[in-house]
């Protein structure tokens, strides 16, 4: 009770700081298009604590390894079954099966 104020003072101050960490990791997923590896640990947890957790750079990602592609040798995600560089598809990834081309 004897810091009371002191220690109203002093969540007033964290909870503007959280604020502009917020601010900021909300341009950084604007900029650069929402990449997860940019946000801080603290810009996280800023958000946590202030109960911003609609925040779409907040949830989890998965990184995975990239692997070259058959067809020009760019690095491709290997959940896909074509190469965004060069567009071919992969014909032996098992989604490639299912995919429908229009003419």
């Amino acid at each position: 009770m004897k810091y009371k104020t002191e220690l109203e003072k002093t969540k007033t101050k964290q909870d503007s700081w959280y604020k502009i960490l917020v601010k900021l990791a909300d341009s950084y997923g604007l900029g650069l298009m929402e990449n997860p590896l940019v946000i801080c640990d603290e810009m996280r947890l800023a958000a946590r604590s202030l109960n911003l957790n609609d925040k779409s750079w907040l949830k989890d990602f998965v990184l995975y390894e990239k692997v070259p592609c058959k067809a020009c040798g760019a690095l491709k995600n290997p959940d896909y079954p074509f190469c965004q560089m060069c567009k071919a598809v992969d014909l032996s990834h098992p989604a490639a099966a299912g995919l429908k081309f229009s003419a």
